[in-house]
């Protein structure tokens, strides 16, 4: 137990006010043989001075201050000074169960594969834990497709990935974030060629942090996704045609994601070009992703809406977040 050392990166930008709670989950760890890596990427709040006081009284965290250069940029330059057998990732407003560390590398022992991954995680909307958790081997193209699918959490941080395979393909995030997981993650199952699935939540994601990208309208940042989303098609993981059609369906989704952000944030105007591409782009392959699509009855529904009512479904769509937001625990 705990013979193998893991390097656990955390993108800190303007965590501050949740920054403490993660790094204690870090900090009482079962399993103990952890360096901790603190990217603190340029934050102009507290965050940089709450590394140093969790580094002063306990040296398995390093934080690292640089110049804000994106979260990417941060994941990339840790993994260059990672030195763990293995690595993980947490968000700086999120935070590990206390085993999360222990039940990844247990994942990995048991299935001798490269790479491990939990398909469940809590958020501060629910934080009741799986009951008929099992450990199985699922092979690559499957675990792609489904992450593709969005059946799996996109996210790099309710994994566990070897440092030797990422090493060996100098394996590293794209530059643009969002969607950047996409990349990277699925290219390490690759070639891995089978991946540990388990289902018991380990990971807890913050979605009241009114600041996060991902839980606010963002023009710039969707077309960021709708890039990272269309390289995919080059990837090397992009061979089987499961895969391949998982691409397609989710090109089409984050047009539509797009085209949501632009009417949420009254851009129209602003954005009249990228707004009449995306509306082109799903009316003209809507019926190519319905065939193809390896997706249930509901988003089989969303794919026709999505082409045909797209104002509605996003007037419909803001008012579901808004509710959402509205049940979010403080945690």
């Amino acid at each position: 137990m705990n013979e193998e050392k893991v390097t656990i990166i955390v993108g800190i930008y303007n965590s501050g006010k949740f920054l403490r709670k993660g790094l204690e989950s870090l900090k009482t760890q079962t399993w103990t043989n952890v360096e901790i890596l603190l990217m603190d990427d340029g934050s102009t709040d507290d965050s940089g001075s709450i590394c140093d006081e969790f580094a002063a009284s306990d040296k398995r965290f390093i934080p690292i201050h640089k110049k804000n250069s994106g979260v990417c940029d941060s994941r990339n330059k840790a993994l260059d000074l990672a030195s763990g057998d293995y690595v993980c990732f947490m968000d700086g407003d999120d935070w590990f169960s206390p085993d999360f560390v222990e039940y990844m590398m247990n994942i990995i022992h048991s299935t001798h594969t490269k790479i491990a991954l939990s398909d469940h995680l809590f958020t501060t909307r629910d934080q009741v834990q799986i009951i008929d958790d099992r450990i199985e081997v699922q092979d690559c193209n499957r675990v792609i497709a489904d992450i593709i699918y969005m059946n799996m959490v996109l996210g790099p941080w309710n994994k566990m990935y070897s440092m030797e395979l990422i090493n060996k393909y100098n394996i590293r995030f794209p530059p643009h974030w969002f969607g950047e997981t996409l990349h990277f993650a699925n290219t390490i199952a690759y070639f891995s060629k089978n991946i540990g699935v388990g289902h018991r939540k380990v990971y807890n994601y913050r979605l009241n942090n009114v600041d996060s990208g991902t839980t606010k309208y963002n023009v710039e940042t969707r077309l960021l996704s709708l890039d990272n989303c269309l390289n995919l098609r080059k990837c090397i993981f992009a061979k089987e045609q499961n895969v391949r059609d998982a691409i397609e369906w989710h090109i089409y989704a984050n047009y539509y994601e797009l085209l949501l952000n632009i009417i949420a944030t009254n851009s129209k105007s602003r954005y009249m070009l990228e707004y009449n591409e995306a509306k082109t782009y799903l009316k003209k392959n809507w019926f190519k992703i319905l065939i193809h699509s390896k997706v249930n009855l509901k988003r089989k529904v969303a794919i026709v809406i999505e082409a045909f009512f797209p104002i509605m479904l996003a007037q419909l769509r803001m008012k579901k977040h808004l509710h959402a937001i509205s049940k979010d625990k403080m945690m």
